[in-house]
């Protein structure tokens, strides 16, 4: 079976006109998981705000997501601010 993220990534290309794609790599990082069946969105939008601000994965903890999930509600509803970045909420 084809690993997920080429696809994705061919897909991307294809759509967008943009191969740059090909330069990219694929890591495994061990991570926190969740400790429920109703927060993983709510994980992974945290991990790609740290990947994106070069924070260590393990900075986002089960006990920050109620806060982290009220934040991105925010930022939903109200486009216009633009917070801190979520790692700094907890």
């Amino acid at each position: 079976m084809p690993a997920p993220l080429p696809i994705f990534l061919e897909f991307l290309a294809k759509h967008t006109g943009n191969d740059n794609y090909k330069s990219y790599r694929q890591i495994h990082a061990v991570c926190p998981r969740q400790e429920n069946c109703n927060d993983c969105g709510v994980f992974v939008v945290a991990f790609l705000d740290c990947l994106l601000h070069g924070v260590d994965l393990d900075a986002v903890k089960q006990e920050h997501i109620d806060d982290i999930r009220k934040l991105l509600a925010c930022t939903i509803l109200s486009p216009k601010t633009v917070p801190k970045p979520l790692y700094e909420y907890h």
